[in-house]
This record gives C-alpha cells, structure tokens and sequence, in this order.
C-alpha cells in the first residue's frame, strides 16, 4: 500500500518513482489475492521504473504496461571469513529456510534421511509451527534444527559449513541464500530453474525440488568439492562486476526519465 501512495504521488507531482520489486511484491501472496494482485498491477503501470530481479520477471512488468530494469540483488558486505574445513568431521551442509509455503523443507529432510552420518544437515527457521513435536524428535543424529538465529550466528554457521541449501517452488525467484552464499564463497544448491541457471551460473548445483534429486544434489557437491570451491571465488568476482554495470545503468535510466518529464 505504500508503494501504491507513492506511485499516485508521483502522477500528480514531478518525482519520479522507481518501486524495487521482490517477487512478493509483483504475485502477491503467490498471485492468489485478486485484490492484492489488482494493486500489484496498478504499481506496476503508474511507477517510472520496477526494478526486478531477472528477465522473465521483467517480461511480466512489461506486459502489465510497465518499465522494467532487471538488477540482480549486491552481494552482502560480511565481515566474517569462510572457515574451509575438511570433510573427515563430516559434510556439513546449511539449508537456509523460513519455512514457508515456497521452500520444499520436508523433501531436503527426507533427502538427508536417507544419507548417512557423514552428511550433517542444519537447518535454520522457525519450525515449531511446521513440524510436530514427535516428527522433530525421530529425526536422525545428522540432521539438526537450529531454530531462528540471530543475524552474528547465522554468519557463523555460513562461514563454517562447506555447502548450502536454498530451495524454491517460484520458478521466477532468485533465492537471497544464493546471495549471501556467494557473498561468503561457499558452494550452494539451487531449485533448477532457468533464472538460476542464468544468475548464479558456476560455483552451483541444480536441483529438483523432490528427495531423490536433492540427495543426488548433496553426493555430487561432495564429489565436486575443490572444483565447486574455485568456481563460487569467480562467482563471486563476476557478479560484483555485473552489478557495477547495472548500478551505471541504473543511474542513466533514472536519470534520462527525470529529463523526459521536464
């Protein structure tokens, strides 16, 4: 709603207003509210710009009328260094979860049921109103429910894990684990989708959102290791470089709608 009464303000006054669109934000509530969507829309129309996060999205914004600039989300600036470890203490993967209705949790925990001690799966979120109390306790020793952490131990636990988790049911969503996953240059595992596969493109393993496919996922982030290792540092490079461009772009879009309402 604010967004809304900013882009009104906009009509009438000369600003120019660019709405920074998160994929909640162009489908609200999963495109299932008329009401909400109705709004999504309008945003969309009167707004000088949306900036949105990849192209496919950016195809949507145009067909609702709008103008779309596709940007990509900067790498978090964390002061916290990975901690590469060896695997004799175990493989320990991070899945980062909110544990909502996109993130397909029970199937990454059936996943790593079916692996062995060796694969050590934490998991962050509040659980509680997803999972009862006897499923929480007959899960296995190897995997293990951290609860909702505080943004100095979330760090800790992405700079000592070897590879992450984060998974998404949105075809069109570019995961902010991924992100923060570059950001601190450990290997992830992403739903295989080709906004993925063009984003975050090495330094990646692709997955379907069922167990077998996730379990599959896991072995081959084991068996790819050093070279998993090396591709998520150009990763992390590529991407920096890809967002200094679109910052310049960003700038020159702006600036040449302000020139146009004059």
């Amino acid at each position: 709603m604010l967004s809304f009464f900013a882009v009104v303000i906009g009509v009438f006054f000369p600003i120019a207003v660019v709405v920074d669109a998160h994929n909640s934000g162009i489908y609200p509530l999963e495109g299932r509210s008329r009401i909400l969507n109705f709004f999504a829309k309008k945003i969309i129309g009167l707004a000088h710009a949306v900036i949105v996060t990849n192209q496919n999205i950016a195809n949507y914004v145009a067909n609702c009328g709008g103008n779309a600039i596709v940007f990509p989300d900067p790498l978090p600036d964390y002061q916290v260094r990975r901690k590469l470890s060896s695997n004799q203490a175990g493989n320990k993967f991070l899945f980062i979860c909110t544990w909502a209705e996109d993130e397909p949790f029970l199937e990454v925990i059936d996943a790593f049921s079916s692996l062995g001690n060796d694969f050590i799966l934490n998991i962050t979120g509040n659980y509680k109103k997803k999972l009862s109390v006897d499923y929480v306790e007959s899960l296995p020793l190897n995997i293990n429910l951290l609860g909702f952490v505080s943004e100095e131990r979330y760090q800790q636990e992405l700079a000592s894990c070897d590879f992450t988790i984060d998974l998404t049911l949105r075809s069109n969503c570019l995961v902010c684990g991924a992100y923060e996953s570059i950001a601190m240059e450990v290997p992830a595992i992403v739903s295989d989708t080709q906004v993925n596969r063009d984003i975050f493109n090495i330094g990646f393993v692709y997955t379907e959102n069922v167990s077998k496919s996730i379990r599959a996922a896991a072995i081959e982030c084991v068996a790819r290791r050093n070279e998993l290792n090396s591709e998520i540092k150009l990763m992390k490079e590529s991407h920096n470089i890809r967002i200094e461009m679109n910052k310049f772009d960003l700038i020159r879009r702006i600036s040449k709608e302000k020139k146009n309402e004059k």
